[in-house]
């Protein structure tokens, strides 16, 4: 198994405190793929450019807690969080 390094920081949402991990999602990104959806039409949803989404789902910006659940809610109600976050 790989390692692959990621940078960790904090946030609240409704009063509970979530790490949020900087890393690659590749899982993120085969379900868009599966489902015949762009990333401007994943981007306008979430109110961001493509530059933006493209970012965080390369890493280089973390995703919020909140955009992951939009994410599952809108387009991928079938997965769990654990499961679009994961890297594999």
């Amino acid at each position: 198994m790989e390692f692959i390094p990621f940078k960790e920081t904090t946030m609240m949402l409704n009063g509970e405190t979530y790490i949020v991990c900087q890393q690659e999602h590749h899982i993120l990104r085969q379900r868009r793929l599966e489902m015949n959806l762009t990333q401007a039409q994943v981007a306008e949803h979430l109110e961001m450019s493509p530059n933006n989404l493209n970012a965080k789902l390369n890493g280089r910006v973390p995703f919020t807690v909140p955009e992951v659940v939009d994410i599952r809610e809108t387009f991928m109600p079938d997965a769990t969080l654990d499961y679009l976050l994961s890297t594999n």
